[in-house]
């Protein structure tokens, strides 16, 4: 019988290319080159992803974090 492996957190929050499954605040600013406030700020207007709540915990998803900096890209080129 063998025992059970343990998978510390940090890797099983990650999805299969090593990317995080869900970014925290300080992810999404280094991601997106913004303060805290800053990206609440266009949360609350409407014009920033909001984030995914995990009981006190908010989490944004990857892709709608990465689509809004390809949506940002596209609105400087017109």
């Amino acid at each position: 019988m063998s025992a059970a492996v343990r998978v510390p957190a940090t890797v099983a929050a990650r999805g299969p290319a090593g990317e995080p499954k869900l970014l925290t605040l300080h992810d999404v600013c280094r991601r997106v080159r913004l303060g805290h406030s800053k990206i609440y700020e266009l949360i609350k207007a409407g014009d920033f992803p909001k984030p995914i709540k995990i009981g006190r915990m908010a989490r944004w998803v990857p892709r709608r974090v990465d689509a809004w900096v390809e949506d940002q890209i596209a609105a400087s080129d017109r």
